[in-house]
């Protein structure tokens, strides 16, 4: 009896520190837009803290493939900066208010990772902004597959796009 108490109240700590974050992380790659025989890989977090009411997070994107367009490929490190939802106002509970489940979107700012950047005030041509969608076993043919999808807006990768079904990675929303 001792014990089941004792699991149910561990259980109910686990669930208290827990249930304050929405979170939205993953990574892998999909073929390349440029090049389908080549891969576009990725990584990303996306953390909505429930405690500061923040949004938050990160993304690495590289396609490896080339064209005409980019003949170099892509390459950017995205930042989705802190945001304090409480400006809105909105909490992080509410941002899952009419999505369906195990999708997510969003949206922040790319530095493209190539040589002679500097920073996106001195060399602003290599500096956008990105949007990203991500699904977590929803939107692919076969069951348990997850996708992702990006668009570049503004820079030197402006009106680049690539989304697919994963080929290889993981996508967690919840």
């Amino acid at each position: 009896m001792r014990r089941q108490l004792l699991g149910m109240a561990l259980v109910g700590l686990v669930a208290f520190f827990t249930s304050g974050c929405e979170t939205a992380r993953g990574g892998g790659w999909i073929p390349s837009i440029l090049d389908p025989t080549t891969k576009a890989t990725f990584g990303f977090q996306l953390v909505c803290n429930s405690k500061k009411n923040t949004l938050s997070g990160q993304l690495e994107y590289q396609d490896h493939g080339s064209n005409s367009a980019f003949p170099g490929g892509v390459a950017i490190h995205g930042v989705v900066p802190r945001f304090d939802l409480s400006t809105v106002p909105v909490t992080c509970a509410q941002l899952d208010q009419g999505v369906p489940p195990g999708l997510t979107d969003f949206h922040g700012e790319y530095r493209a990772q190539v040589a002679g950047f500097v920073d996106c005030t001195s060399t602003p041509s290599f500096c956008g902004t990105f949007e990203v969608f991500a699904a977590d076993k929803t939107v692919c043919p076969l069951p348990g597959e997850d996708a992702f999808g990006i668009r570049l807006t503004g820079g030197i990768y402006d009106g680049y796009f690539n989304g697919n079904c994963l080929q290889g990675g993981n996508i967690t929303v919840f």
